[in-house]
């Protein structure tokens, strides 16, 4: 125990509790000792002593018949040798017995009040240990509150000082996030060839000088910032983006475009944030994609379909009706070959029930002109009557392909698009050579409903 080594308080509580408990072990132990030390004494007992008579003691003073005798009657002995030292050493082992009890008596009246005070002591002990420790305690936590308001105080002047040689700094943190604010209004748009052909060069320029400003907080290094973080990302995204239809919009005379889109993807990607990671990994499988069609090495052709394909899986793992990574895969594994599977991710598309704005434009109706189309070239493969039922479930995905550009008013791109696979080479020429009065009333009919 603490308390037991601690010199510099001789008299506390405590120590003299420990002086007088070791006391009474000392007596305790002088008491043991005498009582088991005793029986040695008792070989060195009287053997001369001859008394004639001796009296009887009360409790069993009675005559050979079994009648009691008076108190004071003395019963005569024998005085032979042997039984005179016989009566000599009872004599004396009742009266060491006598001695023994007393002294066990003693012994255990000892032990009981060392016991006692040994516990009282030992209660002591802990209360005082406690008190030790819970002042012990709070010595350290006024040390540590002085350290902390010594630590505010001095940040504080710090901070006073450097306002006071750079008064700038005391705003700019609010200055760039009104800045991030700013460039996710602007930038976090749905960039498309549309939208971006419909900008002025004045526009692209403030786009590009737009970046300039982002590329200038990442010193801040603002992504890893919680509140910023997922501005940060949706700002990448965008970029990604605009740089991605930029590159699509004049392909040979933007390829740098191309890279760069690909660069603010990846990091937005790489967000922890579920839905911006999915929709830029949706990005990416598009421009790897892109970059695929037009690539003539065909070693790196390869290699981009395999990224764009990983890309996409990504996002269908997150989300299993995400439209574009449903369209782009089923591009993508048409020209790998894998014809089925190409054909039933586009019903898996058609079949989806929930759209988010403008989704449903942009992917429905180019969904059932897709599987129009692979359903007629599978057709082609066939023959009897597993050729009628391609051929007819592909005229009936054009009707409806139709229907829905008529519906959202984009009958030149329809008719565009129609015309296009209508050439030689092109998907649907055998299907309008088998069929001409069906696609001369496709070709003719009026685009307004009703």
């Amino acid at each position: 125990m603490k308390w037991i080594l601690d010199i510099r308080k001789p008299f506390s509580l405590p120590t003299l509790g420990l002086g007088v408990f070791l006391g009474l072990c000392l007596w305790t132990l002088f008491v043991g000792l005498s009582v088991w030390l005793q029986p040695a004494m008792a070989q060195q007992l009287p053997s001369a002593a001859k008394p004639a008579e001796v009296k009887q003691p009360p409790s069993v003073r009675k005559t050979d018949t079994g009648k009691q005798l008076p108190v004071d009657v003395t019963i005569p002995r024998s005085t032979g040798d042997d039984s005179e030292v016989k009566y000599e050493r009872l004599k004396a082992l009742i009266e060491y017995s006598e001695k023994r009890w007393d002294n066990l008596e003693r012994l255990l009246a000892a032990l009981v009040t060392v016991g006692t005070i040994f516990g009282f002591a030992l209660g002591l002990s802990a209360y005082s240990n406690l008190k030790d420790t819970q002042e012990y305690a709070r010595r350290i936590q006024a040390d540590a509150d002085k350290a902390v308001t010594k630590i505010r105080k001095d940040a504080e002047e710090t901070l006073a000082e450097i306002r006071a040689e750079f008064p700038a700094i005391g705003r700019m943190n609010r200055a760039v996030e009104q800045i991030l604010i700013e460039l996710q209004r602007r930038v976090l748009r749905e960039w498309d060839e549309n939208s971006y052909a419909k900008l002025t060069e004045a526009e692209k320029q403030e786009a590009m000088l737009l970046e300039m400003t982002f590329s200038g907080l990442s010193f801040f290094e603002y992504h890893k910032v919680p509140a910023y973080r997922r501005t940060v990302a949706e700002i990448n995204r965008g970029f990604g983006r605009f740089y991605a239809v930029r590159y699509t919009s004049d392909p040979p005379n933007n390829v740098a475009a191309l890279e760069r889109a690909v660069l603010y993807l990846v990091r937005a990607f790489q967000d922890t944030q579920v839905d911006v990671c999915s929709t830029a990994s949706k990005d990416l499988g598009v421009l790897y994609a892109l970059q695929s069609h037009f690539e003539q090495h065909q070693p790196l052709k390869r290699l981009l379909r395999k990224q764009a394909e990983e890309q996409f899986r990504f996002t269908l793992s997150r989300d299993n009706f995400e439209p574009g990574s449903l369209f782009g895969l089923s591009w993508l594994v048409w020209r790998d070959g894998r014809r089925s599977e190409a054909i039933s991710l586009l019903s898996t598309l058609i079949t989806k029930n929930e759209w988010r704005e403008n989704e449903r434009k942009r992917y429905l109706r180019k969904a059932f002109f897709n599987r129009s189309c692979y359903t007629a070239l599978e057709g082609e493969t066939k023959d009897g009557d597993d050729q009628i039922r391609a051929f007819s479930s592909s005229l009936s995905d054009l009707l409806e392909a139709k229907r829905l550009a008529v519906e959202e008013g984009s009958w030149d791109d329809w008719l565009s698009g129609l015309n296009r696979e209508l050439k030689t080479g092109g998907d649907l020429k055998i299907l309008s050579e088998k069929f001409p009065a069906e696609f001369h009333t496709l070709q003719k009919l009026s685009p307004k409903p009703g």
